[in-house]
């Protein structure tokens, strides 16, 4: 049992050397190590060929930079392992991180397995919660089954999982280079809808580096709106091939998507004016899809009471009061960050 360790590298020499050497000392050995160094304008690809150099199970892979996407597919290109998995280049992994999908697999035979992750943060750590779910199968999954309600039950993230490397080739299964936003949750969705066996495992082996990725309060994602709609559209072209979405279904989903997206031009960090985030925020609420469902449908309760209050304005359009309600919000946040 070969697996083959697939690591995007794209300027993280800070983190680099800490993600690399947890990998080394794992307890289970048999893999490779398959860095793809996607452009790094820092010393990443010395790093990378430094550790190469000292161990033969590490390979590694420099191309121009091509994005995240980009870089795993590569990995998978020139994967040999039978397994893959993913790891994030500022994130680390326990020494038992492998040999924990080992040993479940080799007990269970399933398809994919779904561990969980540790969050590390300014020297503390947090552990997600328990995972709820055990087995899952089925001769024939459907999109369906992997939802509760809007939430995706396997997790959206390609790291801390187990994947078989049969199944992603003989499925052609790749990630979207096309996607901005969202396409680790379709490549994680096209793999399982072709499983037979999903499981998930609370083995708190993955350490996911919080302190690289700035917090969603504070990070300003430009476009987003574009951005996650195209990846709703996406998602949309894989239900479709199991059954008709009907209109209220889809207008929905891209009205969630601007709710989501009024939040993001409301922060205090995107560089814009009151005025300008008026306007911003004005625009996604004049989109023809969320013009046509506010006029034919009703709003449904499916969310925290902060952000069904930021719905219930994006459905009657008040763009204005949006603004300001988020201005304050924001700065209220701002606040108790510098207090703490």
């Amino acid at each position: 049992m070969v697996i083959s360790l697939i690591v995007p590298v794209y300027n993280v020499s800070l983190y680099l050397k800490r993600c690399i050497e947890s990998i080394l000392v794992q307890d289970f050995n048999t893999f490779e190590l398959i860095l793809v160094n996607d452009g790094s304008t820092d010393n990443s690809l010395d790093i990378c060929k430094h550790y190469a150099n000292q161990d033969s199970r590490i390979r590694v892979i420099d191309q121009p930079n091509g994005g995240v996407s980009n870089a795993r597919n590569k990995g998978l290109e020139v994967a040999n392992g039978e397994f893959i998995c993913f790891i994030d280049s500022d994130d680390w992994v326990e020494p038992n991180y492998l040999s924990s999908f080992v040993s479940f697999y080799q007990t269970t035979y399933t398809d994919l397995i779904i561990s969980n992750v540790v969050n590390q943060k300014n020297n503390s750590k947090t552990n997600n919660k328990p995972f709820v779910e055990r087995l899952i199968q089925s001769e024939s999954f459907v999109p369906e089954d992997f939802f509760n309600g809007n939430d995706f039950i396997l997790e959206n993230t390609p790291f801390a999982k187990l994947f078989k490397k049969s199944i992603i080739d003989d499925n052609n299964i790749r990630f979207n280079i096309n996607l901005k936003n969202g396409e680790d949750f379709i490549f994680v969705l096209q793999y399982a809808l072709v499983c037979k066996k999903i499981d998930f495992i609370n083995s708190y082996t993955y350490n996911y580096n919080k302190e690289s990725d700035s917090s969603v309060t504070q990070k300003y994602f430009k476009n987003y709106y574009k951005q996650v709609k195209d990846t709703k559209k996406a998602y949309f072209d894989i239900v479709r091939k199991y059954h008709e979405i009907t209109e209220e279904e889809e207008l929905y989903q891209y009205f969630r998507v601007a709710g989501k997206s009024v939040y993001e031009e409301g922060k205090i960090n995107n560089g814009l004016s009151f005025s300008e985030k008026y306007k911003s925020i004005l625009q996604i609420l004049s989109k023809p899809e969320i013009k046509k469902y506010r006029e034919n449908y009703r709003l449904k309760k499916d969310s925290s009471p902060f952000f069904y209050i930021i719905q219930k304005l994006v459905f009657y359009n008040q763009a204005f009061l949006l603004t300001i309600i988020l201005n304050l919000h924001f700065r209220i946040i701002k606040l108790n960050n510098l207090l703490k």
